[in-house]
């Protein structure tokens, strides 16, 4: 609604501005700064993003690029949480579906492996098999999977609390069962996480959109009124 309002709304009032003698308000005299910064760089914003996004998208195709850029997103405040979370249940769920179907752990591994859809996820499944033929067990092989290029202290890509599921599972011969039940919490945990950022921003958004339109009025109709107290 503001582009809307730039682009088609202003110039028919910016016609009424320029008959006026009087100086404008500050709010209409910022708006009109807004128009006249967004008309200048549209071009120069176009122009970039054609050559960016094809750009960024020939890179997504590239692994050492795919990774490089998981890991940063990782480490983002909330998103890089909720990102594991997604791909930590997802992981779980198909890794518990392929072991019931009567796959072993390298087989069911080399299926799970980008399904995903998350490099780090894809990297750790193939780390993980590396770790099971060499005899290692399954959790203790999921807790030496850490993130790549992290900092000083170690991260891990599976959740420490997944690692000892999975070991006590093993103990018990109920390793599927586990990572359903994780991924189901997980699924359960995100989706709650969710709500309450949803809960939070709603009144956010709708207190910046109601100044904004606020502004906007102001901006377009105070000169208006100053000219109509002048006849």
């Amino acid at each position: 609604l503001p582009i809307w309002v730039l682009v088609w709304v202003l110039p028919v009032f910016m016609v009424l501005f320029e008959q006026m003698h009087t100086p404008l308000p500050w709010a209409t005299r910022a708006l009109l700064q807004v128009h006249a910064g967004v008309k200048a760089m549209a071009w120069p914003v176009l122009l970039v993003l054609s050559v960016a996004c094809p750009a960024i998208w020939s890179l997504r195709r590239r692994p050492t690029w795919t990774l490089h850029l998981e890991t940063l997103m990782w480490r983002w405040p909330m998103w890089g949480k909720w990102r594991q979370m997604q791909a930590e249940a997802q992981w779980c769920a198909l890794l518990a579906s392929l072991l019931d179907s009567g796959l072993d752990w390298d087989r069911a591994l080399q299926g799970v492996g980008s399904a995903t859809g998350h490099a780090l996820f894809a990297q750790a499944t193939r780390k993980m098999r590396t770790q099971l033929n060499s005899g290692t067990s399954a959790g203790r092989a999921m807790s030496l999977c850490s993130v790549p290029h992290g900092p000083q202290h170690r991260q891990g890509v599976f959740s420490p609390i997944l690692t000892l599921w999975v070991r006590a599972a093993e103990s018990a011969g109920d390793v599927p069962a586990v990572l359903r039940k994780w991924s189901a919490l997980q699924e359960e945990a995100l989706a709650s996480q969710w709500r309450s950022a949803l809960r939070m921003l709603e009144p956010l958004l709708m207190a910046l959109l109601g100044l904004l339109m606020g502004w906007l009025v102001l901006a377009l109709y105070l000169p208006v009124l100053q000219m109509g107290q002048m006849i």
